[in-house]
C-alpha cells in the first residue's frame, strides 16, 4: 500500500492524492491526462495552461489554481528566494512612498521608483519589512502548529506553509502602481490590497492544510499574524531621519 506522505500530487478539484498528473506512452510522443479516482475530474488541467492564465486564476483566489501552484508545481529554492526579495522590495518601497506623502503635499511622480534606490530610508524600510515578514510567518506557523490535532514534526509541511504565505503575498506588487498613479485614492488602494493579501493568505493556507482548518479559524490565525506584523512599527522607528 502506498504511503500518502510519498504521494507527490493532488487533484486540484477535490484535493485527493494522486500518483501522477499524466501518463506518457513509451514509443510515442503522446501523453494521457490522468483523472482523479475520487471525483473523476482531470487531476490537474493547469499542466496544459499558460502560466499567465494560471496566475490570473490565482489572483481570482481560485483554490484549484493554488493547488496547482503549491502542490503540483515544484518551485526551486532560488526562485522562492528571488520572489521573497522582490516582494520585500515592494513592501519597502510602499512604506517609503507613504512616509513621503505624509510630509509633502506634492503628488508622487511615477519615475520616483528609480530615485528611491539612492535613499537610505528605503533600505531601512527593507530591514523593517524583513522583520515584519519573519514575525508574520512565525506567528502563523506557530498558531497552526498549536492548533493541529496531530502534533507531528514535519519539515516539508512547514516548508509548504512558508511557500504558501510567500506566494499569496504577490498581491503586494499591485500596491506600487496604485500609489504612484492613483495618488487621490492611494490609501484606499493600499487598504484594498491589504485585504486582498489577507484573503489570499487564507486561501493558500486552506490549500496547504488540505482544508483542515475552518475559515473563521484561519481568519483568526492570519489576522493575529498581521496584527503582530504591524506591532513591529510600535517598537522600531519607521524612518532613520
Amino acid at each position: 500500500m502506498t504511503n500518502k506522505k510519498n504521494i507527490p500530487f493532488r487533484c486540484i478539484v477535490c484535493g485527493k492524492s494522486a500518483l501522477k498528473l499524466y501518463h506518457e506512452f513509451d514509443n510515442k510522443k503522446i501523453i494521457k491526462i490522468e483523472h482523479c479516482s475520487e471525483c473523476n475530474e482531470v487531476v490537474d488541467k493547469y499542466i496544459e495552461y499558460d502560466p499567465v492564465i494560471i496566475y490570473l486564476d490565482a489572483m481570482l483566489l481560485k483554490i484549484p489554481a493554488y493547488r496547482h501552484i503549491l502542490l503540483n508545481q515544484k518551485q526551486p529554492v532560488l526562485s522562492m528566494i528571488k520572489l521573497t526579495i522582490g516582494l520585500l522590495f515592494c513592501d519597502a518601497f510602499t512604506k517609503l512612498m507613504l512616509q513621503e506623502s505624509e510630509f509633502s503635499n506634492e503628488k508622487l511622480r511615477p519615475d520616483r521608483v528609480f530615485y528611491a534606490a539612492f535613499e537610505l530610508n528605503l533600505y531601512w524600510n527593507y530591514f523593517l519589512a524583513m522583520i515584519q515578514w519573519f514575525i508574520h510567518i512565525s506567528v502563523i506557523i506557530f498558531l497552526m502548529r498549536f492548533s493541529e490535532r496531530k502534533k507531528e514534526s514535519n519539515s516539508s509541511r512547514k516548508t509548504l506553509l512558508i511557500r504558501s504565505i510567500i506566494i499569496s503575498n504577490c498581491g503586494k506588487i499591485l500596491v506600487i502602481p496604485a500609489i504612484l498613479w492613483g495618488q487621490t485614492y492611494g490609501i484606499i488602494y493600499l487598504r484594498l490590497s491589504q485585504l486582498f493579501v489577507l484573503i489570499s493568505n487564507i486561501q493558500a493556507l486552506r490549500v496547504a492544510t488540505n482544508l483542515e482548518f475552518g475559515l473563521i479559524h484561519l481568519l483568526f490565525i492570519v489576522g493575529l499574524g498581521t496584527f503582530c506584523h504591524n506591532m513591529v512599527l510600535l517598537v522600531l522607528p519607521e524612518s532613520i531621519n
